[in-house]
């Protein structure tokens, strides 16, 4: 009994046991022209090792990040009648998984007699790209930024809701959406420091029962930085080092800059402005180095030394700042004992 029993065991625990997966297809609203580095939507992945998955898309004119974000490497015109390719999953524990990602052009629509765009039925729920928008844009506000709605096209029997912070919570009314169209409207500029991203619940209604139709939309608008935060000292600016030494670390400057990040507005060069028969400094991490032995502390004990940080990879147009270093000269035993007075 025991040996017709176990292999049915094995089967069972071998059947539970969750293999790397992701779905079998996807539909993503896109626009006619999707820009070189456009995010177009997120691969969920199930059940996979994390540190062994790789994901792999088979279009060459967009890749897959290893947080499953899907990017455009290069511009990409979608036809009315959509744009179709495949995404890979597979770690190492079994076979890959396959998914079919179906890019829906939402710019060209049919159109009721009224203008209104009318909605295909479909039971399938397309997942957005997250909407982009620069920070610190002067408008003029409201300004329409993008048309929402629960698949690729608006229909005429719902309306739509908006909740969530930039809408009904803090901070209030940055967003609204237009009932009818499915029109997301941004109403004043936007601070990516403050506010990098909200994630906005969108909620199709039955205009005759007020019911829901269909399941509520995630919406991410992430606010693409611009370089508006000149880069900060945030060390103190005093040292010592030995005199009389050649390439000795002296000491390192410290700075940040708020912008985002994963952009050159945070790459900051280091620069000195004076000082530099006795000193330099590495242009990217800071650290100041003798590049004299003629540091005398006996001739003169202290050195200022003016310091400019500049981001962009110091780029003429980069912001900047600048500041004084104090490097204090330490004594060594150079000098041999001398008699203050000749003997009589």
């Amino acid at each position: 009994m025991t040996k017709i029993l176990y292999p049915v065991y094995l089967l069972l625990i071998l059947s539970c046991v969750e293999s790397c997966s992701i779905p079998g297809s996807l539909y993503v609203l896109s626009p006619q022209t999707i820009p070189a580095g456009y995010h177009l939507t997120k691969v969920e992945a199930v059940g996979c090792d994390p540190d062994t998955l790789h994901l792999t898309v088979e279009d060459p004119s967009f890749t897959v990040q290893s947080n499953g974000v899907v990017v455009a490497l290069s511009p990409v015109s979608v036809a009315t009648s959509g744009r179709t390719f495949s995404v890979r999953a597979q770690d190492g524990s079994g076979p890959a998984s396959e998914m079919e990602v179906h890019l829906v052009c939402g710019t060209k629509q049919k159109t009721n007699e009224k203008g209104q765009a009318i909605l295909k039925r479909t039971k399938r729920r397309w997942s957005p790209p997250p909407i982009n928008i620069l920070e610190n844009d002067v408008g003029p506000f409201p300004k329409d930024v993008e048309r929402i709605a629960s698949n690729s096209e608006v229909v005429n029997d719902v309306y739509y809701t908006i909740e969530g912070p930039g809408a009904n919570q803090y901070p209030l009314n940055i967003f609204s959406l237009d009932k009818e169209t499915g029109v997301l409207k941004v109403h004043q500029p936007l601070d990516r420091e403050e506010f990098p991203k909200f994630i906005l619940t969108i909620n199709a209604l039955d205009k005759i029962n007020n019911q829901p139709k269909g399941l509520p939309l995630d919406l991410t608008v992430s606010v693409d930085d611009v370089n508006d935060n000149k880069p900060e000292f945030t060390g103190p600016l005093i040292f010592a080092v030995f005199e009389q030494t050649t390439n000795l670390v002296v000491g390192k400057v410290e700075a940040m800059d708020k912008d985002d990040p994963d952009t050159d507005h945070v790459k900051i060069k280091y620069t000195l402005k004076d000082g530099f028969e006795y000193f330099a400094i590495n242009p990217d991490t800071g650290v100041i180095t003798t590049v004299s032995n003629k540091l005398d502390r006996e001739t003169k004990d202290t050195h200022m030394v003016t310091i400019e940080i500049r981001d962009l990879k110091g780029a003429p147009d980069g912001l900047f700042n600048t500041a004084t270093a104090t490097i204090t000269l330490v004594d060594i035993n150079d000098n041999p004992p001398t008699f203050s007075q000749t003997s009589g």
